[in-house]
């Protein structure tokens, strides 16, 4: 009787071993697949691309509904936070700038000082620098093409971002 506990213990790991999934590592398939699809995108920290297409429609719905500059800046800001959270940070900038556009409409200032635009800009900037990255990683990936620019090949062929970046820094500068 213990031979062959033993023969089916090793059968059984040796068919784990060929990449047959035991029914332990199918069940945890199951119960992983189930979390995903039950997973609460306002709850879940991780799920920023889900999130991201919940604070669009947000957008649309509150401009359509006419909301206050405050709440437009307001959501604005985050549905560019969870764009450049989820990687897509040229659509980022985009709602970023949409935010501190509407700050900085006539008749808005009376709701937000200097530090609202101050951490609008802080997003801002980390977007550019963001998208420098992203393109540059992507198109020159070497060693050198991901890490700062201490040698001349290091240096970005693609500028838009770190450009876009020190706009706004100096733009901050200046106010």
């Amino acid at each position: 009787m213990a031979r062959l506990l033993i023969i089916l213990l090793l059968l059984r790991g040796a068919l784990a071993a060929e990449g047959l999934p035991t029914e332990g590592t199918k069940r945890m398939g199951e119960l992983l697949a189930r979390i995903q699809r039950e997973a609460n995108p306002l709850n879940n920290p991780f799920l920023n691309r889900a999130r991201a297409e919940i604070m669009a429609a947000r957008v649309a719905e509150a401009r359509n509904a006419g909301r206050t500059p405050h709440a437009m800046v307001k959501l604005h800001a985050q549905y560019g936070m969870e764009l450049l959270d989820a990687g897509r940070s040229a659509e980022a900038i985009i709602q970023l700038e949409a935010a501190l556009a509407i700050h900085r409409s006539p008749g808005s200032a009376h709701f937000m000082g200097n530090r609202d635009s101050s951490a609008l800009r802080k997003s801002l900037v980390m977007a550019h620098l963001r998208l420098g990255e992203q393109e540059n990683c992507v198109s020159n990936h070497t060693t050198l093409s991901c890490i700062i620019p201490i040698d001349k090949s290091a240096t970005h062929q693609f500028q838009r971002g770190s450009r876009g970046a020190i706009k706004v820094l100096l733009e901050q500068l200046s106010e």
